[in-house]
Protein backbone atom coordinates (compact mmCIF):
# COMPACT_ATOMS: atom_id res chain seq x y z
CA UNK A 1 0.00 0.00 0.00
CA UNK A 2 1.05 3.60 -0.47
CA UNK A 3 2.22 5.27 2.73
CA UNK A 4 3.40 8.77 1.97
CA UNK A 5 5.35 11.05 -0.32
CA UNK A 6 8.50 12.66 0.98
CA UNK A 7 9.45 15.63 -1.17
CA UNK A 8 13.01 16.79 -0.59
CA UNK A 9 13.27 20.15 1.17
CA UNK A 10 16.00 22.48 -0.02
CA UNK A 11 17.10 25.08 2.48
CA UNK A 12 18.22 28.46 1.17
CA UNK A 13 18.27 31.98 2.61
CA UNK A 14 14.99 32.80 0.88
CA UNK A 15 14.20 35.78 3.11
CA UNK A 16 17.46 37.57 2.38
CA UNK A 17 17.16 36.86 -1.33
CA UNK A 18 13.52 37.97 -1.46
CA UNK A 19 14.20 41.25 0.34
CA UNK A 20 16.93 42.09 -2.17
CA UNK A 21 14.67 41.48 -5.14
CA UNK A 22 11.69 43.30 -3.68
CA UNK A 23 13.88 46.35 -3.26
CA UNK A 24 15.05 46.08 -6.86
CA UNK A 25 11.57 45.47 -8.27
CA UNK A 26 10.46 49.00 -7.52
CA UNK A 27 12.96 50.28 -10.06
CA UNK A 28 11.06 48.77 -12.99
CA UNK A 29 8.37 50.62 -14.86
CA UNK A 30 6.21 47.87 -16.29
CA UNK A 31 4.34 44.73 -15.19
CA UNK A 32 6.29 42.15 -17.20
CA UNK A 33 9.43 40.06 -16.84
CA UNK A 34 12.66 42.11 -16.45
CA UNK A 35 15.97 41.84 -18.29
CA UNK A 36 18.38 38.89 -18.10
CA UNK A 37 20.45 40.31 -15.24
CA UNK A 38 17.55 39.79 -12.82
CA UNK A 39 16.61 36.34 -11.46
CA UNK A 40 12.91 36.84 -12.18
CA UNK A 41 13.60 37.14 -15.90
CA UNK A 42 12.15 34.64 -18.37
CA UNK A 43 15.08 35.16 -20.76
CA UNK A 44 16.65 31.95 -22.08
CA UNK A 45 20.40 32.11 -22.53
CA UNK A 46 22.03 30.41 -25.49
CA UNK A 47 23.77 28.20 -22.98
CA UNK A 48 22.71 28.51 -19.33
CA UNK A 49 20.78 31.01 -17.27
CA UNK A 50 23.95 32.67 -15.95
CA UNK A 51 26.94 31.94 -18.17
CA UNK A 52 28.13 33.83 -21.21
CA UNK A 53 28.75 31.43 -24.05
CA UNK A 54 31.25 30.60 -26.70
CA UNK A 55 29.37 30.13 -29.93
CA UNK A 56 30.81 26.77 -30.92
CA UNK A 57 29.83 25.26 -27.56
CA UNK A 58 26.31 26.63 -27.38
CA UNK A 59 24.26 23.52 -28.09
CA UNK A 60 26.54 21.45 -25.85
CA UNK A 61 26.35 23.82 -22.88
CA UNK A 62 22.58 24.28 -22.91
CA UNK A 63 20.90 20.87 -23.21
CA UNK A 64 17.47 22.51 -23.18
CA UNK A 65 17.92 23.92 -26.70
CA UNK A 66 17.34 20.66 -28.52
CA UNK A 67 16.91 21.76 -32.16
CA UNK A 68 17.24 24.81 -34.41
CA UNK A 69 15.26 25.97 -37.43
CA UNK A 70 17.04 24.47 -40.43
CA UNK A 71 15.13 25.81 -43.46
CA UNK A 72 13.20 28.90 -44.55
CA UNK A 73 10.09 28.64 -46.70
CA UNK A 74 9.76 32.31 -47.60
CA UNK A 75 11.30 35.67 -46.83
CA UNK A 76 9.54 38.96 -47.48
CA UNK A 77 11.80 41.85 -46.39
CA UNK A 78 10.96 45.52 -46.40
CA UNK A 79 12.36 47.03 -49.67
CA UNK A 80 14.37 49.49 -47.57
CA UNK A 81 16.52 46.73 -46.08
CA UNK A 82 20.10 46.95 -47.32
CA UNK A 83 21.09 44.08 -49.62
CA UNK A 84 23.84 43.22 -47.16
CA UNK A 85 21.27 42.16 -44.59
CA UNK A 86 18.93 40.24 -46.90
CA UNK A 87 20.40 36.94 -45.75
CA UNK A 88 17.62 34.53 -44.71
CA UNK A 89 20.13 31.73 -44.22
CA UNK A 90 21.43 33.74 -41.27
CA UNK A 91 18.39 32.65 -39.26
CA UNK A 92 19.23 28.96 -39.61
CA UNK A 93 21.13 26.92 -37.09
CA UNK A 94 22.34 28.00 -33.63
CA UNK A 95 22.32 31.59 -32.42
CA UNK A 96 25.55 33.53 -32.72
CA UNK A 97 27.50 35.42 -30.09
CA UNK A 98 28.67 38.18 -32.45
CA UNK A 99 25.63 40.46 -31.88
CA UNK A 100 26.34 42.16 -35.21
CA UNK A 101 26.23 41.19 -38.85
CA UNK A 102 29.58 39.77 -39.91
CA UNK A 103 30.55 40.55 -43.49
CA UNK A 104 32.42 37.26 -43.77
CA UNK A 105 29.80 35.09 -42.07
CA UNK A 106 26.04 35.27 -42.39
CA UNK A 107 24.82 35.46 -38.80
CA UNK A 108 21.46 37.29 -38.95
CA UNK A 109 18.67 38.20 -41.33
CA UNK A 110 16.95 41.60 -41.27
CA UNK A 111 13.18 41.71 -41.84
CA UNK A 112 12.68 45.45 -42.21
CA UNK A 113 9.54 47.37 -41.31
CA UNK A 114 6.67 44.90 -41.48
CA UNK A 115 8.82 42.20 -43.13
CA UNK A 116 8.54 38.51 -42.34
CA UNK A 117 10.24 35.13 -42.64
CA UNK A 118 8.80 31.62 -42.28
CA UNK A 119 11.05 28.87 -40.93
CA UNK A 120 10.71 25.14 -40.44
CA UNK A 121 12.31 22.41 -38.36
CA UNK A 122 13.55 18.98 -39.42
CA UNK A 123 10.93 17.39 -37.16
CA UNK A 124 7.89 18.97 -35.47
CA UNK A 125 8.36 20.55 -32.04
CA UNK A 126 6.13 18.98 -29.39
CA UNK A 127 4.41 20.81 -26.57
CA UNK A 128 6.25 19.76 -23.42
CA UNK A 129 6.15 20.81 -19.77
CA UNK A 130 7.36 24.42 -19.97
CA UNK A 131 8.63 26.70 -22.72
CA UNK A 132 8.75 25.14 -26.20
CA UNK A 133 10.16 27.82 -28.52
CA UNK A 134 12.89 30.45 -28.11
CA UNK A 135 13.50 33.33 -30.55
CA UNK A 136 16.86 35.16 -30.59
CA UNK A 137 17.41 38.73 -31.83
CA UNK A 138 20.62 40.80 -31.68
CA UNK A 139 19.50 43.59 -29.34
CA UNK A 140 21.98 45.62 -27.34
CA UNK A 141 21.59 46.07 -23.60
CA UNK A 142 22.51 49.58 -22.46
CA UNK A 143 21.58 49.80 -18.78
CA UNK A 144 21.99 47.70 -15.65
CA UNK A 145 18.22 47.39 -15.25
CA UNK A 146 17.93 45.56 -18.59
CA UNK A 147 16.89 48.46 -20.83
CA UNK A 148 18.42 48.60 -24.29
CA UNK A 149 18.10 48.94 -28.05
CA UNK A 150 15.56 46.24 -28.88
CA UNK A 151 13.52 45.69 -32.06
CA UNK A 152 10.31 43.71 -31.77
CA UNK A 153 8.42 41.09 -33.77
CA UNK A 154 5.27 39.01 -33.52
CA UNK A 155 5.69 35.22 -33.43
CA UNK A 156 3.28 32.97 -35.31
CA UNK A 157 3.31 29.17 -35.34
CA UNK A 158 1.68 26.46 -37.42
CA UNK A 159 1.25 22.71 -37.31
CA UNK A 160 0.84 22.36 -41.07
CA UNK A 161 2.61 25.35 -42.67
CA UNK A 162 -0.71 26.88 -43.77
CA UNK A 163 -2.76 27.79 -40.71
CA UNK A 164 -0.84 30.10 -38.35
CA UNK A 165 -1.62 31.15 -34.80
CA UNK A 166 -0.12 34.29 -33.29
CA UNK A 167 1.10 34.72 -29.73
CA UNK A 168 -0.46 37.73 -28.02
CA UNK A 169 1.98 40.62 -27.67
CA UNK A 170 1.56 43.43 -25.15
CA UNK A 171 3.36 46.76 -24.80
CA UNK A 172 3.22 49.42 -22.09
CA UNK A 173 5.98 51.57 -23.58
CA UNK A 174 4.99 55.25 -23.31
CA UNK A 175 4.70 57.18 -26.56
CA UNK A 176 8.13 58.69 -27.30
CA UNK A 177 8.99 61.96 -28.97
CA UNK A 178 9.51 61.42 -32.72
CA UNK A 179 11.91 60.61 -34.28
CA UNK A 180 13.17 57.90 -31.96
CA UNK A 181 15.59 55.77 -33.99
CA UNK A 182 17.60 55.11 -30.84
CA UNK A 183 14.67 54.53 -28.50
CA UNK A 184 15.64 52.63 -25.37
CA UNK A 185 13.07 49.98 -24.38
CA UNK A 186 12.39 48.56 -20.92
CA UNK A 187 11.70 44.77 -21.00
CA UNK A 188 9.24 45.17 -18.13
CA UNK A 189 6.97 47.04 -20.56
CA UNK A 190 6.98 44.19 -23.09
CA UNK A 191 5.41 40.73 -23.19
CA UNK A 192 4.68 38.03 -25.78
CA UNK A 193 6.91 39.54 -28.50
CA UNK A 194 10.31 38.42 -29.76
CA UNK A 195 13.20 40.81 -29.29
CA UNK A 196 12.60 42.06 -25.72
CA UNK A 197 15.98 40.70 -24.59
CA UNK A 198 19.55 41.42 -25.81
CA UNK A 199 21.65 39.22 -28.07
CA UNK A 200 22.43 35.73 -26.70
CA UNK A 201 19.21 35.81 -24.66
CA UNK A 202 16.09 34.46 -26.37
CA UNK A 203 12.43 35.20 -25.72
CA UNK A 204 10.52 32.00 -24.78
CA UNK A 205 7.04 30.88 -25.87
CA UNK A 206 4.80 28.03 -24.73
CA UNK A 207 2.57 26.22 -27.24
CA UNK A 208 0.06 25.58 -24.44
CA UNK A 209 -0.75 29.32 -24.54
CA UNK A 210 -2.32 28.65 -27.94
CA UNK A 211 -3.67 25.18 -27.21
CA UNK A 212 -1.28 23.52 -29.66
CA UNK A 213 0.36 20.13 -29.17
CA UNK A 214 2.97 20.39 -31.91
CA UNK A 215 4.44 22.97 -34.31
CA UNK A 216 6.31 22.49 -37.58
CA UNK A 217 6.60 26.09 -38.85
CA UNK A 218 7.42 29.44 -37.25
CA UNK A 219 6.78 32.86 -38.79
CA UNK A 220 8.47 35.99 -37.47
CA UNK A 221 6.76 39.28 -38.41
CA UNK A 222 8.46 42.62 -37.75
CA UNK A 223 6.46 45.19 -35.82
CA UNK A 224 6.44 48.67 -37.31
CA UNK A 225 7.54 50.68 -34.30
CA UNK A 226 5.81 54.01 -35.04
CA UNK A 227 2.75 53.17 -32.94
CA UNK A 228 0.65 52.17 -35.92
CA UNK A 229 0.69 48.51 -34.86
CA UNK A 230 -1.51 47.67 -31.88
CA UNK A 231 -0.95 45.04 -29.22
CA UNK A 232 -3.46 42.46 -27.98
CA UNK A 233 -5.08 45.09 -25.76
CA UNK A 234 -5.36 47.70 -28.51
CA UNK A 235 -2.42 49.78 -27.29
CA UNK A 236 0.21 51.17 -29.71
CA UNK A 237 3.58 49.41 -29.89
CA UNK A 238 6.76 51.48 -30.07
CA UNK A 239 10.32 50.44 -30.85
CA UNK A 240 13.27 52.24 -32.56
CA UNK A 241 11.89 54.09 -35.61
CA UNK A 242 12.83 55.03 -38.23
CA UNK A 243 16.05 53.11 -38.86
CA UNK A 244 18.10 52.45 -41.99
CA UNK A 245 20.28 49.70 -43.44
CA UNK A 246 19.50 46.94 -40.97
CA UNK A 247 15.88 48.08 -40.72
CA UNK A 248 13.64 46.52 -38.10
CA UNK A 249 13.89 43.09 -36.50
CA UNK A 250 17.21 41.25 -36.93
CA UNK A 251 16.54 37.54 -36.51
CA UNK A 252 19.45 35.48 -35.23
CA UNK A 253 17.91 32.05 -34.61
CA UNK A 254 14.86 30.07 -33.51
CA UNK A 255 15.26 27.10 -31.18
CA UNK A 256 13.11 24.26 -29.91
CA UNK A 257 13.22 24.17 -26.12
CA UNK A 258 12.60 21.29 -23.73
CA UNK A 259 12.57 22.04 -20.01
CA UNK A 260 15.17 19.88 -18.33
CA UNK A 261 15.90 21.75 -15.08
CA UNK A 262 13.78 22.97 -12.20
CA UNK A 263 15.25 26.46 -12.55
CA UNK A 264 13.78 26.71 -16.08
CA UNK A 265 10.48 25.07 -15.17
CA UNK A 266 9.71 27.54 -12.39
CA UNK A 267 10.17 30.43 -14.88
CA UNK A 268 7.60 28.87 -17.19
CA UNK A 269 5.09 27.75 -14.61
CA UNK A 270 4.96 30.70 -12.19
CA UNK A 271 4.30 34.40 -12.64
CA UNK A 272 7.67 36.03 -13.26
CA UNK A 273 7.62 37.89 -9.93
CA UNK A 274 7.49 34.51 -8.14
CA UNK A 275 10.41 32.96 -10.01
CA UNK A 276 12.70 33.41 -7.04
CA UNK A 277 10.40 33.41 -4.01
CA UNK A 278 9.13 30.71 -1.67
CA UNK A 279 6.00 30.39 -3.84
CA UNK A 280 8.07 28.50 -6.41
CA UNK A 281 10.27 26.75 -3.83
CA UNK A 282 10.41 22.98 -4.60
CA UNK A 283 9.00 22.14 -1.16
CA UNK A 284 6.01 24.52 -1.47
CA UNK A 285 2.55 23.32 -2.49
CA UNK A 286 1.63 26.48 -4.43
CA UNK A 287 -1.92 25.47 -5.35
CA UNK A 288 -2.81 23.52 -2.20
CA UNK A 289 -3.61 20.27 -4.02
CA UNK A 290 -1.46 18.05 -1.80
CA UNK A 291 1.43 17.87 -4.25
CA UNK A 292 4.61 19.88 -3.70
CA UNK A 293 6.00 21.93 -6.56
CA UNK A 294 8.74 19.32 -6.91
CA UNK A 295 6.14 16.58 -7.33
CA UNK A 296 4.33 18.70 -9.93
CA UNK A 297 7.65 19.13 -11.73
CA UNK A 298 8.30 15.38 -11.65
CA UNK A 299 4.81 14.49 -12.90
CA UNK A 300 4.60 17.36 -15.46
CA UNK A 301 1.47 18.89 -13.92
CA UNK A 302 0.63 22.55 -13.33
CA UNK A 303 1.71 23.84 -9.90
CA UNK A 304 -0.75 26.74 -9.86
CA UNK A 305 -3.85 24.75 -10.89
CA UNK A 306 -5.28 22.44 -8.19
CA UNK A 307 -7.27 20.52 -10.82
CA UNK A 308 -4.01 19.55 -12.56
CA UNK A 309 -2.63 16.75 -10.45
CA UNK A 310 -1.50 13.16 -10.82
CA UNK A 311 -1.65 11.03 -7.67
CA UNK A 312 0.21 7.72 -7.44
CA UNK A 313 -2.27 4.91 -6.97
CA UNK A 314 -2.56 1.24 -5.99
CA UNK A 315 -4.38 -1.49 -7.90
CA UNK A 316 -4.77 -5.27 -7.68
CA UNK A 317 -4.07 -7.49 -10.66
CA UNK A 318 -4.56 -11.20 -10.01
CA UNK A 319 -2.03 -12.20 -7.36
CA UNK A 320 -0.10 -8.94 -7.61
CA UNK A 321 -0.37 -5.50 -6.06
CA UNK A 322 0.71 -2.70 -8.37
CA UNK A 323 1.93 0.79 -7.52
CA UNK A 324 1.52 3.31 -10.38
CA UNK A 325 3.10 6.74 -10.79
CA UNK A 326 4.69 8.94 -13.46
CA UNK A 327 8.08 10.22 -14.58
CA UNK A 328 9.00 12.96 -17.07
CA UNK A 329 12.19 11.80 -18.86
CA UNK A 330 13.05 15.37 -19.88
CA UNK A 331 13.85 16.35 -16.26
CA UNK A 332 17.57 15.61 -16.15
CA UNK A 333 18.19 17.16 -12.72
CA UNK A 334 15.60 15.08 -10.90
CA UNK A 335 16.40 12.25 -8.49
CA UNK A 336 13.49 9.85 -7.84
CA UNK A 337 13.85 6.96 -5.43
CA UNK A 338 11.35 4.19 -4.73
CA UNK A 339 11.52 2.93 -1.17
CA UNK A 340 9.86 -0.08 0.44
CA UNK A 341 9.07 -0.96 4.05
CA UNK A 342 7.27 -3.65 6.00
CA UNK A 343 6.73 -1.57 9.15
CA UNK A 344 6.79 2.13 8.09
CA UNK A 345 9.91 2.54 10.21
CA UNK A 346 12.78 1.04 8.25
CA UNK A 347 12.84 1.98 4.57
CA UNK A 348 14.89 0.35 1.83
CA UNK A 349 15.64 2.02 -1.48
CA UNK A 350 14.75 -0.52 -4.17
CA UNK A 351 14.81 1.52 -7.38
CA UNK A 352 16.29 4.77 -8.58
CA UNK A 353 15.96 7.15 -11.54
CA UNK A 354 18.54 9.92 -12.07
CA UNK A 355 19.46 12.27 -14.91
CA UNK A 356 16.21 11.49 -16.75
CA UNK A 357 17.09 7.82 -17.10
CA UNK A 358 14.66 4.89 -16.60
CA UNK A 359 14.36 3.30 -13.19
CA UNK A 360 16.98 0.75 -12.24
CA UNK A 361 16.61 -1.81 -9.45
CA UNK A 362 19.37 -1.09 -6.97
CA UNK A 363 18.58 -3.54 -4.15
CA UNK A 364 16.34 -6.37 -5.25
CA UNK A 365 15.88 -7.78 -1.73
CA UNK A 366 12.10 -7.49 -1.86
CA UNK A 367 11.18 -10.84 -3.37
CA UNK A 368 9.24 -10.77 -6.61
CA UNK A 369 9.23 -6.98 -7.10
CA UNK A 370 9.43 -5.84 -10.73
CA UNK A 371 9.49 -2.39 -12.32
CA UNK A 372 7.99 -1.56 -15.72
CA UNK A 373 8.06 1.82 -17.48
CA UNK A 374 5.74 2.68 -20.36
CA UNK A 375 7.75 4.99 -22.62
CA UNK A 376 4.92 5.37 -25.15
CA UNK A 377 3.22 7.93 -22.92
CA UNK A 378 4.40 11.36 -21.82
CA UNK A 379 5.03 11.55 -18.95
CA UNK A 380 6.07 7.91 -18.70
CA UNK A 381 3.91 5.60 -16.60
CA UNK A 382 5.89 3.57 -14.06
CA UNK A 383 4.44 0.43 -12.47
CA UNK A 384 5.93 -1.46 -9.53
CA UNK A 385 4.50 -4.93 -9.03
CA UNK A 386 4.83 -7.16 -5.97
CA UNK A 387 3.24 -10.54 -5.18
CA UNK A 388 0.41 -10.71 -2.66
CA UNK A 389 1.43 -12.64 0.45
CA UNK A 390 1.07 -12.57 4.22
CA UNK A 391 3.72 -9.87 4.64
CA UNK A 392 2.79 -6.21 4.66
CA UNK A 393 4.55 -4.01 2.11
CA UNK A 394 4.53 -0.24 1.84
CA UNK A 395 5.95 1.92 -0.95
CA UNK A 396 6.88 5.59 -1.03
CA UNK A 397 8.50 7.99 -3.50
CA UNK A 398 11.29 10.35 -2.58
CA UNK A 399 11.98 13.31 -4.86
CA UNK A 400 15.09 15.48 -4.69
CA UNK A 401 17.28 17.81 -6.70
CA UNK A 402 21.08 17.43 -6.66
CA UNK A 403 21.60 21.13 -6.06
CA UNK A 404 19.47 24.13 -5.17
CA UNK A 405 17.44 25.07 -8.32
Amino acid sequence: MLSDYKPHRITSPWSAILLGYLAAASLYAGPYSPGPNIDETTAINGTTAIDAFEDAEMTIRNPELVAWANAFLNYFPDPNVSQTFKTPEGALGPADATRFHNSNTTTIVTLGDGGSITLSFATPILDTDGFDLVVFENGIISATDGRGFFELAFVEVSSNGTDFHSFSGRSSTPQPTSPYAFLELDPTNLDGMAGKYPATYGTPFDFAWLGLTSVSHVRIVDILGNGGTLDADGKPIFDPYPTSGSVGFDLDAVAAHVTARYSSWRKARFAWENNFTTTSDPSTDADGDGCSNLMEYAFATLPTDPSSRLQPNISLHGQEIQFHFWRDPNKIDLHIAVEASSDLQQWTEIALSTSGQPFQTIQPNVAGVTIMENTAQQPHTVTISAPLNQNRLFFRLVFSLPTSP
